[in-house]
């Protein structure tokens, strides 16, 4: 087509540019694929990468973004607009392939760490463990990190923190449930559990719960019943757990429904209505309106969560000792 002839095309809205020499046929729909070949069209060093790129690789654990994310050099800025530019002074050939329709994208290794600056810690770490399970090895990530580690470079530190809290060995953790479980118990003072850790059973198997303690033999599988809910993988699950006791080993198992209650239960309990002032600070005979707050103190006795509780107390040496019967 001549210059002219693309003119008259754009006038008559049969094209519609969509970067200096890249149109869109009206007929064809305007899709996430499509505006990223327009980019890589429009510059042939661009790299789809970060987020964008997680979409194209269907990673898992990441936001799926609208706009095309484009790595490109300092020194160039071929696109204008409808994408997002985002600069470095790394980007090798080996960090890109391209596919049969002509996007560029960046290699899971590089994918995953451009992701880094997009994520939370813990999104990150779910991300990691879902990367190492399927495209690459731990080596593989650190060799990424040692290539990319200048200073200022955005996600550099939650990488470090991600990547320094799991030895090299560890196998990848199995879900991102298992991943928010053990970091809840860490925040709470238990462990830290080590992932996977290798116990071999009485009968030559060798098991790899969720988390450990060996000093204590004490070890958690964290599931989902929709995966290993069967008849079949419950009893697999029964005998491993009695093969465990012989050699004085306890396995407790969470699913994501218990879980689920739990959630359910505190957002019950984090509902109830604040109490008005009692006139009385040292005594709670006027009649006014219990308010327990997640996490409940020990020394209360949850017995209902659907509604406030309006609970008459006829001893006041009983308040002052802190015992409260509901």
């Amino acid at each position: 087509l001549t210059t002219n002839s693309i003119r008259r095309l754009v006038r008559q809205r049969v094209l519609y540019r969509i970067h200096d020499g890249v149109y869109r046929v009206a007929t064809h729909p305007d899709t996430f694929e499509g505006r990223c070949a327009a980019a890589c069209a429009a510059d042939p060093e661009a790299v789809i990468s970060g987020p964008a790129a997680a979409r194209l690789l269907e990673f898992r654990h990441v936001f799926r973004p609208k706009r095309p994310i484009v790595l490109v050099s300092h020194d160039r800025s071929p696109l204008t607009r409808g994408v997002t530019l985002r600069r470095t002074n790394r980007l090798e050939a080996a960090d890109s392939f391209q596919r049969p329709d002509g996007i560029r994208i960046a290699h899971p290794p590089r994918a995953w760490f451009d992701c880094a600056r997009d994520l939370t810690d813990e999104k990150f770490e779910m991300l990691t463990e879902w990367v190492l399970d399927r495209h690459t090895s731990v080596p593989t990530l650190w060799e990424m990190t040692r290539r990319m580690n200048t200073r200022g470079r955005p996600g550099l530190a939650r990488v470090h923190r991600v990547m320094s809290q799991r030895a090299d060995w560890q196998r990848p953790a199995g879900s991102g449930l298992e991943i928010r479980v053990l970091g809840a118990l860490r925040e709470r003072g238990i462990g830290p559990l080590v992932q996977q850790f290798p116990l071999a059973l009485p009968n030559g198997t060798v098991i790899h719960p969720d988390g450990a303690d060996p000093e204590i033999r004490w070890a958690i599988e964290i599931g989902h019943v929709t995966w290993h809910g069967g008849r079949l993988d419950a009893q697999r699950d029964k005998g491993r757990d009695r093969n465990a006791r012989r050699i004085k080993w306890q396995i407790d198992r969470v699913t994501d429904q218990e879980l689920a209650r739990l959630r359910r239960r505190h957002r019950r309990v984090g509902r109830v209505a604040p109490a008005p002032k009692p006139r009385d600070p040292s005594c709670l005979t006027c009649g006014s309106m219990l308010l327990i707050e997640p996490p409940a103190p020990t020394s209360i006795r949850v017995i209902s969560v659907r509604r406030p509780v309006r609970t008459l107390i006829t001893r006041c040496d009983e308040v002052v000792s802190g015992r409260l019967n509901a």
